[in-house]
């Protein structure tokens, strides 16, 4: 059995920032306009001081909105961005492929086994379909995490992007080839219930994915310093070995 987990960023950002929704934002936090003493709501109030008070009060607050207008404005298309960017890695049309760790059939489970294929994201995919297509001819499975999910779709669709062909065998529709064994399927039982890998490794004993960086942070690890790449690696060959310890775990062969 053949193991694997695929790491992805997203685009650089000459070419992110053109597939970022338009954020409009004075749509989003229109101008107050001028301010209007008659759309106070003073309530039961019929004390003129207390009324005068409470107009005061809303004055200044709509004098604050106004003042304020262009750095509230600039702050929600700052958030717009980021929030984009924060969840491009998950998108194949935002997203690439950054690494895929492989764990060759009768290779020891051991971190040190694991290859992890980086480089160009073409050359990494076309890597990763010889493989495919190798154990598509020979029957022998590969197994991973949500690959039916997030990993085989993801490498299909950037494939298609790149121009990159797809062995015929990989899928069907919407069913993948009998030798892709997901995991979290096999512990799903037919039902729908998302779990993650780490849980699932602590549930059975082994050990789970390695501390001190999430999914999330290997884009930024990645293209960090030689020492933070190197953890970043190191974070995927875990997950591979997390993955081969936990389908031992549920009988996969």
């Amino acid at each position: 059995m053949i193991t694997f987990d695929i790491e992805t960023g997203a685009l650089p950002w000459e070419q992110l920032v053109k597939l970022c929704p338009t954020f409009d934002a004075e749509a989003t936090i229109p101008d107050p306009g001028e301010f209007d003493p008659a759309s106070v709501k003073v309530g039961n109030l019929k004390d003129a001081a207390k009324i005068a008070a409470k107009v005061d009060e809303a004055r200044a607050a709509h004098e604050e909105q106004r003042r304020t207008l262009y750095h509230r404005r600039k702050h929600a298309a700052n958030q717009h961005v980021a929030a984009f960017q924060s969840k491009a890695a998950l998108d194949a049309t935002t997203g690439r492929v950054l690494a895929i760790g492989v764990l060759h059939a009768g290779s020891s489970v051991d971190p040190k086994m694991v290859e992890c294929w980086v480089g160009g994201e073409a050359d990494i995919l076309e890597a990763f379909w010889r493989l495919a297509s190798s154990s598509l001819d020979l029957g022998v499975t590969m197994c991973g995490h949500n690959i039916h999910g997030f990993d085989l779709p993801f490498l299909v669709r950037r494939s298609w992007i790149l121009g990159i062909d797809v062995p015929d065998k990989v899928h069907n529709g919407r069913y993948w080839d009998a030798i892709f064994i997901d995991t979290m399927r096999r512990w799903q039982l037919g039902g729908r219930d998302m779990v993650g890998l780490d849980p699932l490794c602590k549930a059975f004993g082994t050990e789970g994915k390695a501390e001190g960086m999430g999914g999330a942070d290997f884009d930024k690890f990645f293209h960090g310093t030689p020492d933070e790449r190197q953890k970043a690696l190191d974070y995927l060959r875990q997950d591979v070995i997390a993955t081969r310890r936990l389908a031992d775990s549920l009988q996969i062969l």
